[in-house]
């Protein structure tokens, strides 16, 4: 407009840009955040400089943070003009640049919200930190209701940053539910501002796949890997960090789907992009050989899977201190492979340590300490430990049905474990009822061919089979052979 650049807002242009730079204005019509990126069109080095109106620089971005994208948040006053720079080095040509300008729109409710939850997300971490989860969970979950009924919430910047340290905090405290309303809120602020394949995005994202895997929506997870990867695959080759992190997600996601055929595929060739040179303890290779030995295990490949879970834990206990969250994975990772492999006592051993880690570190309902727990009884039982085994699984069942759902595959399995230890004690008439219901409710929830389902329908046709009802049990065994 009279030889000035105009940019729209909330879309993205492409423009060209001098060797020497190219700088436009912002004139300003709202009060809040503004925010830019900016990237060159064939790629190579781009700086981002934001000056305001009286040429004072605000901030500098040269795309370190975010292989491919420039990108900053600036304060944005009604009336007042901004002054964004393009500069790029090393060039000695006019180059397109994609700009892309987003305001986020500020509030005293949502500034205020967005400073208290800051504080409060501390101090709720120092509860949990000192194991005080029966009042650090309430006041998590208060403070996220309140989120969701503050006008402007999904327009604020402050609070989806603020948000974002209060979802990790649910994560942790087994609010899980909570969580994924979080990340989903954190995801679709970053949707609507960030490119594609930024960094943020695919941080938030992640951390919603994560949490819907807590709560066992699988497909879910796997939905928004496998659209994270369709966003990262035009503009990053296979052995780039981000690409081959969702694919280990991916991977992950695949063997609780049920699918650990898939999963092994991919991972094995994802383990193929890391040079020869990586060293054991990189973070992001160790992942990968943590889901393909689980993965491997699940196939029954028991001896490959028992060699890549044992280095993994060696690499892990040498490296990280004795409560760390990916230390207790590559445990039980590790304790289960020794299970089926007839290594019972060893296996328990495992499962002891990181039962007795996650009951200093988590709430006694937290999925990942009931998990250890029913891996723990099953052990105690096939050493011969019924009752003790009986026990932990009698309150395992109690708390998850505290917990309200009804389709959790954790309970499922927790109910399953319990009517097997029924079952070897003479108690058929009470396993049978809950054989019966675990059965229907993973016939709704599973696929047909499901390790669980299968596994469940198995013990059901042993109950029926043991009350007197054979033909019943024959028909279930045959529906089990013949999915």
């Amino acid at each position: 407009q009279d030889g000035a650049l105009v940019l729209p807002l909330a879309q993205t242009a492409v423009v060209e840009v001098e060797p020497a730079g190219t700088m436009f204005e912002v004139p300003l019509d709202h009060a809040g955040l503004l925010y830019v990126w900016a990237r060159p069109v064939d790629a190579g080095p781009l700086v981002l400089r934001i000056l305001d109106e009286n040429i004072v620089e605000l901030v500098v971005d040269d795309g370190r943070d975010d292989e491919r994208t420039c990108a900053a948040w600036v304060p944005a006053r009604a009336g007042g003009v901004l002054l964004v720079e393009l500069l790029l080095p090393e060039r000695e040509t006019v180059a397109q640049v994609e700009v892309h300008l987003e305001a986020a729109e500020e509030t005293l409710e949502t500034l205020a919200w967005a400073g208290r939850a800051l504080q409060e997300t501390a101090e709720i971490a120092a509860l949990r930190q000192g194991r005080e989860f029966a009042v650090a969970r309430p006041r998590a979950e208060r403070l996220a209701s309140e989120l969701e009924m503050l006008p402007g919430a999904s327009e604020s910047q402050a609070v989806r940053a603020a948000s974002w340290g209060l979802a990790q905090e649910c994560d942790l405290l087994g609010a899980l539910q909570v969580a994924v309303r979080l990340w989903t809120r954190a995801r679709d602020f970053d949707e609507r501002v960030l490119p594609q394949d930024h960094g943020l995005l695919r941080a938030s994202r992640t951390g919603l796949a994560r949490a819907l895997t807590s709560v066992e929506r699988y497909a879910e997870a796997a939905e928004i890997y496998q659209g994270m990867l369709a966003a990262l695959r035009p503009t990053h080759p296979d052995d780039q960090l981000a690409l081959r992190s969702t694919r280990i997600d991916l991977g992950g996601a695949l063997y609780q789907l049920g699918r650990p055929a898939q999963a092994r595929d991919l991972l094995e060739d994802v383990l193929v992009t890391f040079p020869a040179e990586t060293p054991e303890n990189d973070v992001v290779y160790l992942r990968a050989l943590h889901n393909l030995g689980a993965t491997l295990r699940e196939l029954g490949d028991l001896a490959g899977g028992r060699d890549i879970e044992e280095r993994v834990y060696a690499v892990r206990c040498r490296e990280l201190p004795a409560d760390d969250p990916d230390l207790q994975d590559a445990r039980i990772n590790f304790a289960s492979t020794l299970f089926f492999s007839g290594d019972l006592q060893r296996a328990k051993e495992l499962f002891e340590i990181v039962d007795a880690e996650l009951s200093r570190t988590q709430p006694a309902d937290a999925p990942a300490l009931q998990l250890v727990r029913g891996n723990l009884a099953i052990t105690m039982k096939y050493l011969g430990d019924l009752h003790g085994a009986l026990k932990i699984e009698e309150e395992a069942v109690v708390i998850l049905e505290r917990m309200g759902d009804e389709d959790s595959l954790n309970l499922g399995n927790t109910r399953l474990n319990l009517a097997t230890t029924l079952l070897a004690l003479g108690a058929h008439e009470r396993a049978l009822g809950l054989l019966e219901s675990v059965v229907a409710t993973f016939a709704q929830t599973l696929e047909p061919g499901h390790a669980d389902l299968l596994r469940a329908r198995h013990n059901l046709a042993l109950a029926l089979y043991a009350v007197g009802e054979r033909e019943r049990a024959l028909g279930v065994l045959e529906a089990t052979l013949f999915f």
